[in-house]
């Protein structure tokens, strides 16, 4: 009887032990930080999902990278001996960096990295994506990974304006590099109240008030669009493109953007002379 009293003790007093252990445990892993417990269980996903290499055991560090001037927190920077996250003020996923990697030995074609992309894409939004092209670089060749550039589709429109990134390894088709800030874009639900042809006539009228020397191409489009990015939410506009001769006799490209609701010129941009990627 006294041996059976003793082993109840020893049970019972194993019980707390094993009871106190999980609590701790459970504790310890409640009181990190929220953008590191959201930051792990992305890397799990990923991981599950053979978007990335097996993860491993590590330390992780966070930061605020960037902060409004009213003190609101933007953006998230989690880092582990390997990789590195960015989310945003609503714990998602913006951006993702390995920092280890290896240089790689054979090569999987482009067309089996774009095929990896859009998937990992599939897994990671909730949106639609569409293929734009590589991105050039000079030194495209020698870099141990595929740089590709995809746009956000919203109701069969584009977005325009921000680029998202994938880093595909080219030897073993993992992830490698992820930039994303089109995913928790807002949209306003805007109608088609004018044409194409209006669009541009509205454009024409306002080049000849100022006089200009120019023309207006034909490669015209309709793409949701936000002058205030972060500030206001994105509306359906007609980009048009104008071509016009300066002063130096030198042509200049510009965009037009018209509102396709109320016919309202909203901005006006400059193109770059050189694409930043190559179309497939």
């Amino acid at each position: 009887m006294y041996r059976n009293l003793k082993n109840s003790k020893f049970m019972y007093l194993s019980l707390v032990i094993l009871i106190t252990i999980v609590i701790f445990l459970f504790l310890n892993d409640y009181q990190l930080k929220k953008e590191v417990r959201c930051s792990k269980k992305i890397l799990k996903f990923m991981e599950e999902e053979k978007i990335i290499d097996s993860l491993e055991e590590s330390t992780y560090t966070s930061t605020v990278s960037r902060v409004n001037k009213k003190g609101n927190i933007k953006l998230y920077k989690i880092s582990n001996e390997k990789y590195t996250l960015e989310l945003n003020d609503k714990y998602e996923l913006v951006a993702f960096t390995n920092n280890k990697y290896s240089n790689p030995k054979n090569e999987i074609n482009i067309n089996k990295a774009i095929n990896l992309g859009e998937t990992y894409l599939n897994k990671l939004c909730n949106n639609k994506y569409l293929f734009v092209g590589e991105v050039k670089n000079k030194d495209r060749d020698k870099l141990p990974y595929y740089v590709l550039k995809f746009q956000r589709i919203i109701d069969g429109y584009p977005y325009y304006g921000i680029e998202v990134i994938l880093n595909i390894h080219k030897e073993t088709g993992k992830l490698v590099g992820y930039i994303n800030r089109a995913e928790s874009i807002d949209v306003r639900e805007t109608n088609i109240n004018i044409s194409e042809e209006e669009a541009k006539n509205i454009v024409k009228v306002k080049l000849e008030e100022t006089n200009s020397n120019a023309s207006i191409k034909d490669e015209t489009y309709i793409a949701y669009y936000s002058k205030n990015e972060g500030k206001e939410k994105s509306k359906l506009v007609y980009i048009i493109k104008v071509e016009l001769l300066n002063k130096k006799i030198r042509k200049e490209k510009y965009d037009y953007f018209v509102t396709a609701d109320k016919g309202e010129i909203i901005n006006i941009i400059k193109e770059v002379e050189h694409s930043s990627y190559e179309e497939k």
